[in-house]
């Protein structure tokens, strides 16, 4: 649980905050929390696309398409556009009103465009996949998901096509440890470092400023007293103009 707030120190407030929820609740950033987070978002999403899909297709009641789970996704960037590609699995139970047991997997792709302040996802592809197919993509294949299966008519989706990888910085990585103390003493590390840096930066940008005007010549020197009274140094009380 999160220790209680009382007379603690300002950075024991800020790891608090970043690992504790406001009802005390310790805030999960394990691999496998991130991963289940994803998974359960993309299937809220599948599950939207094969509703469409039933609804374009005049399928429902035993003839509607039942969502079952999301087997694969993958984000991709191409041209500092953002997609996602999915295989997923649905079931039917046909005319006879029985399930066969066969699942029918499905391809979809997904482009993510910025509209102003929000974000919108638009269906570029969503089709059911045969046996045989097994379209090229380099953006499932060179970012962690080969195994995905694509339409063999590689016109149908949009991304995928350049032999490209994902943005540096973009794979995250996250570890699985619970281990509290460990989370706490990487935060505190990071943040005194910050403190430190903070301290020290502006010291550092005076004494460049400082170096400077006394390097410069003497006509340059009075106009960048001039200049610098009525900014820097009207706020500075390091260094005095000599």
């Amino acid at each position: 649980m999160c220790p209680e707030q009382g007379s603690v120190s300002r950075l024991d407030k800020v790891v608090q905050r970043c690992l504790y929820w406001p009802d005390g609740r310790r805030k999960k950033r394990s691999k496998s929390h991130v991963v289940e987070q994803s998974h359960n978002r993309m299937c809220l999403l599948a599950q939207a696309l094969v509703d469409k899909y039933n609804e374009n297709h005049n399928l429902c009641g035993d003839l509607a398409n039942e969502f079952k789970d999301v087997v694969q996704y993958q984000s991709i960037c191409e041209n500092r556009v953002w997609y996602y590609h999915l295989n997923i699995t649905t079931r039917a139970k046909g005319a006879d009103g029985f399930s066969h047991g066969i699942d029918d997997v499905f391809f979809a792709e997904v482009k993510r465009e910025r509209q102003g302040q929000h974000e919108e996802l638009v269906v570029s592809c969503f089709c059911m996949l045969k046996p045989a197919d097994n379209g090229c993509c380099y953006g499932c294949t060179n970012n962690g998901s080969p195994d995905m299966k694509h339409p063999s008519i590689t016109d149908k989706y949009t991304a995928g096509h350049l032999n490209a990888y994902l943005p540096f910085g973009c794979r995250r990585e996250f570890s699985d440890s619970d281990d509290e103390e460990e989370a706490e003493a990487k935060l505190r590390d990071m943040y005194e470092v910050r403190h430190v840096l903070r301290c020290i930066l502006p010291f550092v940008a005076s004494t460049l400023v400082l170096y400077t005007y006394r390097n410069l010549p003497a006509r340059v020197s009075v106009l960048f007293r001039a200049l610098m009274s009525q900014t820097f140094w009207r706020n500075s009380s390091h260094f005095p103009l000599m």
